[in-house]
């Protein structure tokens, strides 16, 4: 069977899957590739977006962004030789993006009070903490400085650092990242296989059927394609659901143990 058949299968075939029980190498050579097709495909738009990120970047540091010193000491930035608030807003296209420094005032308007919430982008810097908003998942983060080693930066250090970043470092750089995120994403996933074929063979030997573990995890090669491309069209359109690939993949594993029908029909349970 061809590994794109393989993979339809591998999405819905309940009956398909069973049959897969005892087929180690087979599941290897399918979820191994696929995982690496996640992987680049994710990173792919960093290939072509990343260095004119870099040179948009260069062009805004030495045109738009003001001379400033910058340190973190203690849990605490000081910022100095730079007018605050100072608010600095870029738009590309449809999205906007607004970064407000803003570390000398005792009382700061949150973050929603600058940006119009739901169609931009934010950052806002204050003296113990950085808070962003993401326009797409319309969901604030916020991180304090407090776990952060003490280091200073200046305008003059950036510009250093993006120029570096500039030149064949800016297509290297998308490669360094689809590797590190596809063993991420392998080590996750398997972990995740494990953790739910254990899960599954324990409910199995309750109900006494006869099941292994190993068979489970093998089928589990197969059966996480359907939820790993679950959860990659949810990022496609940036709407990410934590957990739900692996309840999509619990119910799905859950299925294939306890459907009646095997290879002739038969039921595993003895």
């Amino acid at each position: 069977m061809s590994f794109f058949s393989s993979i339809y299968h591998s999405i819905f075939d309940i009956a398909w899957l069973k049959k897969q029980k005892d087929k180690k190498k087979e599941g290897w050579s399918q979820f191994l590739p696929f995982i690496f097709l996640i992987a680049v495909l994710t990173v792919l738009p960093a290939f072509w977006t990343f260095p004119t990120t870099v040179k948009n970047a260069q062009k805004i540091f030495e045109t738009r962004i003001p001379d400033f010193s910058a340190e973190i000491k203690n849990g605490t930035l000081f910022v100095s030789r730079l007018e605050q608030p100072y608010l600095f807003e870029e738009t590309h296209g449809e999205e906007t993006l607004k970064i407000i420094v803003d570390t000398q005032s005792t009382s700061t308007k949150p973050l929603d009070e600058w940006i119009d919430v739901g169609k931009e982008n934010g950052f806002l810097v204050v003296k113990d903490r950085i808070t962003f908003y993401d326009r797409d998942l319309k969901q604030t983060e916020s991180r304090t400085f407090a776990d952060m080693p003490d280091f200073s930066f200046n305008k003059e250090s950036l510009v250093r650092i993006v120029d570096r970043l500039s030149g064949p470092v800016s297509y290297f750089l998308p490669l360094v990242f689809a590797f590190f995120y596809f063993v991420v994403l392998l080590v996750g996933r398997l972990l995740s296989i494990a953790f739910v074929s254990l899960l599954i063979f324990l409910i199995a030997r309750l109900r006494k059927e006869q099941w292994t573990y190993s068979s489970l995890f093998t089928i589990g090669l197969f059966a996480a394609t359907g939820p790993l491309l679950f959860d990659f069209l949810l990022w496609s359109f940036h709407r990410p659901i934590p957990l739900l690939s692996t309840v999509f993949f619990f119910f799905l594993l859950l299925a294939v143990v306890f459907s009646n029908k095997q290879e002739g029909g038969e039921n595993v349970k003895k």
